[in-house]
């Protein structure tokens, strides 16, 4: 099972066996692309880990959809807090491409924190590590060009996977200025023929 090669996991030495024994809680999962992982509202009753294909997290303003951040493979997915005390989740996440997850249920979380209690510590870390990376990398960057081509040299597999309205929503550009900016990349100015 893919879980036991996660970094976070990885770096813990744990006796052997024990990544075994984590991911025996965990269950393979099949999300289509435009299928819900867990919708706004509702309470978050697993999280999970992305194997393939990406996912997207949001939630809406009015008509308006705020994209917070997109999970990778060997990234974590949920919404902790509401999975943990069984809250309403503030945002749904999203398959963007077709995706394989394993999951772990709140009840075998609880479990498996029963069997091993290093997990709740595991899972600190873990939750600490993904806050790290949901950071939006791009909001320090004032110069919307800027942004766009760190955007697409750091991602560039979910860049050909979303559509321009996405990354315009996840790079806070209107979707009017990035349709300007690939024009701008696509069409460099030709100098005058002498």
């Amino acid at each position: 099972m893919q879980l036991i090669n996660d970094p976070i996991l990885t770096q813990w030495q744990l006796p052997v066996g024990t990544l075994e024994s984590i991911a025996s809680y965990f269950r393979e999962e099949s999300i289509h692309e435009g299928d819900y992982f867990i919708r706004e509202g509702n309470n978050s009753a697993k999280i999970g880990y992305v194997l393939t294909g990406q996912l997207k997290t949001f939630y809406r303003r009015g008509d308006e959809e705020i994209i917070r951040y997109f999970s990778l493979p060997s990234h974590w997915i949920g919404h902790f807090e509401s999975f943990e005390y069984q809250k309403q989740t503030p945002q749904s996440i999203c398959a963007v491409t077709d995706t394989q997850l394993l999951t772990i249920t709140t009840s075998a979380f609880n479990t498996l924190i029963n069997t091993l209690p290093l997990w709740k510590t595991i899972w600190e870390t873990i939750k600490t590590s993904v806050e790290t990376q949901r950071a939006h990398a791009f909001k320090h960057l004032a110069n919307e060009r800027e942004r766009y081509l760190t955007f697409i040299e750091t991602h560039p597999d979910l860049a050909l996977n979303l559509s321009p309205e996405e990354i315009a929503q996840y790079l806070v550009i209107s979707h009017q200025r990035l349709l300007e900016l690939l024009c701008e990349m696509i069409f460099v100015p030709k100098t005058p023929q002498q």
